[in-house]
């Protein structure tokens, strides 16, 4: 999936995202989590590690959470709300 996220052209697929986080700890749940196989993740935490692993050089302080939930659900992953 092609988009534009803050001013940076991205090209993202489900499979790059699950590579990412293989083996990545999740951090503690805030407000809402995106579920990747039997674990709950931040949703910011997911997009920057899979925008790190294609080669992007974009942290989470460059995107809201609004961004990753939006990005993340249009892949196909299962999001929620809530610890």
């Amino acid at each position: 999936m092609r988009f534009i996220l803050r001013g940076t052209e991205v090209d993202l697929e489900p499979d790059d995202v699950r590579r990412a986080i293989d083996g990545l700890a999740p951090e503690p749940i805030r407000k809402y989590w995106v579920r990747i196989g039997p674990w709950r993740y931040p949703p910011k935490q997911v997009l920057e590690a899979a925008l790190k692993g294609k080669g992007y050089e974009v942290t989470r302080v460059g995107f809201t959470t609004s961004d990753a939930f939006s990005i993340l659900k249009k892949l196909g992953f299962e999001l929620g709300e809530g610890r």
